[in-house]
């Protein structure tokens, strides 16, 4: 029954195919006619590839997980390093330079010993003088030690330095006072310097006017003395004056009735003026007489 469904089948598709191929006269052209989709469509569709091309994956938490992972030790990546324990037959050696048929910073153990050498693997000697210079001892805990006290030394340091810097900071209250104390120190003697030094100018000033006074004193003194001088000049010149009016042809009398008629007028100016050149030629003819 089977076979003949089959057989059915495949002579139904056969008639459909040859109705199709007999309505054609195979000069049609196929044209396939795209419907472009909407504006909405193309957004959607754009947004849906986006999401598709970068997806965001959240993680489930814990208590919605089906199944839990697998864990996992991860071995360490890093190489064991050789160290020894001891120094000495068993212990390790490490090259500080490109000798004894080894790389620098090459670790080997010590296998055994002879006279000033250590035997290592490999079949390799290495002189026992040359520690701290070609080799030197690799021992267990040594390096951390190390660390250990660079840290410990780093801390002090640190500590101490913050101590320093603490006490200067509880310095610079009494130096800032001490440096105002000096300050006001070098005031007052800048104040008492300049004090004495005015004092000392004034002390100056106060000289040169005594001394200005004295010289003051002194001319006054000398023109006093000049005074006296003209006053005993003339005191001197009087008598003199007396005996040459005795010696004029006028008499004193005379003169005095004379001098009271021409007063309050100009005439007695000149008259003055005549008299006194009249003694004038008086005294100098006293004096020829007196020479010769």
């Amino acid at each position: 029954v089977e076979i003949l469904y089959g057989r059915v089948k495949r002579f139904l598709d056969m008639e459909l195919q040859l109705r199709a191929l007999s309505g054609r006269t195979g000069n049609e052209k196929q044209v396939a006619v795209k419907k472009q989709p909407s504006k909405k469509m193309q957004e959607l569709s754009a947004m849906i590839a986006h999401s598709l091309d970068n997806p965001i994956y959240e993680e489930v938490p814990a208590h919605e997980r089906r199944c839990a992972g697998v864990d996992q030790k991860f071995e360490d990546a890093k190489p064991k390093v050789m160290e020894g324990t001891v120094k000495g037959i068993g212990g390790v050696i490490e090259a500080l330079q490109k000798k004894y048929a080894m790389h620098k910073g090459e670790r080997v153990k010590v296998l055994g010993e002879a006279t000033g050498l250590w035997k290592v693997e490999g079949e390799r000697t290495i002189p026992k003088a040359q520690v701290g210079t070609g080799w030197k001892w690799v021992i267990k805990g040594a390096e951390d030690e190390a660390k250990k006290k660079a840290e410990d030394d780093a801390k002090k340091k640190a500590a101490k330095q913050e101590a320093k810097r603490k006490a200067a900071e509880a310095k610079k209250p009494e130096e800032a006072k001490e440096e105002k104390t000096s300050k006001d120190g070098k005031k007052k003697d800048a104040d008492k310097k300049g004090g004495k030094e005015s004092e000392q100018k004034k002390d100056k000033a106060k000289g040169k006017d005594k001394s200005k006074e004295k010289e003051k004193d002194k001319a006054k003194g000398k023109d006093k003395a000049k005074e006296q001088e003209k006053l005993k000049a003339k005191k001197s010149e009087e008598p003199r004056a007396k005996k040459k009016r005795k010696h004029s042809s006028y008499s004193d009398e005379e003169e005095e009735a004379h001098a009271a008629d021409c007063q309050g007028t100009t005439s007695a100016y000149k008259y003055l003026s005549l008299r006194l050149a009249q003694s004038y030629y008086a005294s100098t003819a006293e004096q020829l007489k007196l020479k010769l």
